[in-house]
Formats: C-alpha cells, sequence, structure tokens
C-alpha cells in the first residue's frame, strides 16, 4: 500500500492514477490515505472516466462515501466523458439505490447529468424500461419533457416498446400518479376538488338507475342502427339520470367515436375512470380516441392497459398491435 501512494500521482497506461485503482471495490483503506495525502480528484482515465465513475461502477457503497466527503464534485469530478457517461447515470444504470441517492444528496443538479451521445438520465430510463428508477427520478423533480433530437421520454419508451413506462408516464402527464412518501400541493388541490364535485353531484335513486337502464337500452338500437347522433342524445338521458353507469359512458364514448368527436369520447372517458378502474372498455374506447386523434403512443398505453384487465380480447389485442405499428411509422422506426 505504501508503495502505491508513494506513486500516486504517476499514471500509469490509459491515465490510470492509483485513485482510480483504489476505487475498484474493497480499498477503502487506500483510498483514505490517498485522500489524507491530498492526491487530486480530478484525474480522468481515458477509457473509464474520473474516480466516482470508477467507483460507481464497482458499486462500493464505502468509497463512494470517502470520495464525497473528501471533496469530490459528482458534476466535475463525475462528469460524463467522451467514452464514459456520468457517475450518477452509470448508478442509475445498475440500479443501486444508496449509491443513486447519496451523488443525487451531493447536488441535487445531478439530475441533468447525460451520457457521450448527450441521452439525461430520464431519456435512459424510459428506454430501457427501469420504471422505478424513473419515479424515483420523477420524484425529484427531473424533466420529463427535455428533448434531444426531437425525442422525449414518451417517444422512447414508445419507440422501444416499453408500454408500462408509457402508462406512467401518462398518469404523470395528466396530473393523476399519487407520490408514495407523500403528497404533493397539487394532489392537495385536485383532492378538493373532487370532494366538492362528490358533493354537487345528483343523488340517484334505485328508481332512476332503473329508469336510465331502460334509455340506455333504447340507445343501443340506434347504436346497432348506426344511428349514432341519436344514440348520443338517448344516452345523454340516460346520464341525466344516472350520471355514474359506466356502461352507458363507454357506450356514448363509442358513439364519439364514430362520429368523428374523439375530444367527446375521451371526456366520457376520463368520467368513467371516476367511475371504476377496472372495466376494460374504459380504455378500449380510450384507446380509439387517442388513435383517431393519431395520438399512437397514448392509444397503445390505453390498449395495454385494457388488455391487462382482458387479456384474451382480440379486439384490444388488435388495438394495442395497430397503435404500435402506426408509433413506428410515426417515429421512422421498425
Amino acid at each position: 500500500m505504501e508503495q502505491l501512494i508513494s506513486l500516486a500521482e504517476l499514471p500509469r497506461k490509459g491515465n490510470v492514477y492509483p485513485i482510480h485503482l483504489a476505487a475498484t471495490g474493497g480499498k477503502a483503506e487506500i483510498m483514505t490515505a490517498l485522500l489524507e495525502r491530498g492526491t487530486i480528484l480530478d484525474r480522468k482515465s481515458d477509457d473509464l472516466g474520473g474516480v466516482l465513475q470508477w467507483a460507481v461502477m464497482h458499486q462500493d457503497v464505502q468509497v463512494v462515501k470517502l470520495l464525497l466527503a473528501g471533496g469530490a464534485d459528482v458534476l466535475t469530478h463525475g462528469a460524463c466523458t467522451k467514452n464514459m457517461p456520468g457517475c450518477f447515470i452509470l448508478a442509475l444504470d445498475s440500479g443501486h439505490l444508496e449509491i443513486i441517492t447519496l451523488l443525487y444528496e451531493s447536488d441535487n443538479q445531478v439530475l441533468s447529468q447525460k451520457d457521450p451521445m448527450g441521452w439525461g438520465c430520464v431519456h435512459l430510463m424510459c428506454e430501457q424500461g427501469k420504471k422505478d428508477m424513473l419515479l424515483w427520478l420523477v420524484e425529484r423533480g427531473a424533466d420529463l419533457y427535455m428533448e434531444k433530437d426531437g425525442l422525449n421520454g414518451m417517444d422512447l419508451a414508445l419507440k422501444h416498446n416499453q408500454f408500462e413506462v408509457v402508462a406512467y408516464l401518462r398518469q404523470v402527464t395528466e396530473g393523476k400518479l399519487k407520490q408514495s412518501e407523500k403528497m404533493k400541493q397539487e394532489e392537495i388541490k385536485e383532492k378538493e376538488q373532487s370532494e366538492k364535485k362528490t358533493q354537487a353531484v345528483k343523488v340517484v335513486t334505485e328508481e332512476d338507475r332503473a329508469e336510465a337502464i331502460v334509455i340506455k337500452d333504447e340507445a343501443n338500437k340506434l347504436f346497432l342502427k348506426e344511428d349514432f347522433p341519436g344514440a348520443i342524445g338517448m344516452y345523454s338521458q340516460a346520464l341525466e339520470k344516472d350520471p355514474q353507469n359506466i356502461q352507458v359512458l363507454t357506450n356514448r364514448a363509442a358513439c364519439y367515436i364514430n362520429t368523428q368527436e374523439p375530444a367527446m369520447a375521451l371526456e366520457d372517458c376520463k368520467t368513467a375512470r371516476t367511475v371504476r378502474l377496472d372495466w376494460p372498455k374504459t380504455f378500449f374506447r380510450e384507446g380509439e380516441a387517442y388513435f383517431q386523434l393519431k395520438e399512437y403512443p397514448d392509444a397503445a398505453s390505453s390498449f395495454w392497459e385494457a388488455l391487462k384487465l382482458d387479456p384474451g380480447n382480440k379486439a384490444y389485442k388488435l388495438g394495442f398491435d395497430k397503435s404500435v405499428k402506426a408509433g413506428r411509422n410515426q417515429y421512422g422506426t421498425q
């Protein structure tokens, strides 16, 4: 060890210094001695970057702690190099939460780190389908909408068939994601608005529900005759009696899709979501509406949600497949 420390400022092949080797795992004692000696922290090897990258790659928590306590800066000493991503992106890629947290707490600006190609943390997690890591980033304010080469995280998730991530991103952008640790102010407002809306909802009697079903059955007959405007009128009457009849909501959404009014269909689907989340037709109609709007990532995500509830449904599978194909054509990928 004494010999290694005495050669602290002499590089080996590839500009590898003793401090890099001390970061290769299980060498905390050597790292401590080098830091006490005042070894320069900003040495970067040709291929594997700086000392923080070395420590993160070898997942040595103790050495990472020593480096940070010894003055290592995640934005400079752990920055992206020509051949190596920044230390934070390496940590995200490994999924080592303790190291990820240490780096973030050292400087939260590390969320802006990129890889050698210029892709950011959110881009890479979306591409790889690492939903848990993506959630961790979102909770700490990572920018979901940052673009590179005209692509954001949602685009990359679709391009690489990461539809669980697409569904999650949709929840985030719609403001429906509930934080696991504490509720944000936006959610508090949403909850208050929801409570007020619930209080204002018409009190539905059993007689109202029965009348709504009768009207719905008449509307269904018009639907089968392809009299969609007439069916919309009847379904609307049924909803006046029972505003939360989910079958009526999704049937009227189907009518709006047939009359080329996808935005109106989405409104009905949005209401249906508040009634029940286990009704697959809500997501199916939503997928059809998004497809009509040429919003193929959202369409694929909705059809995927429908498939999760009813895996054997051929119509849901067809909708999902055609959305994926259309999305790939839209983004010029195979």
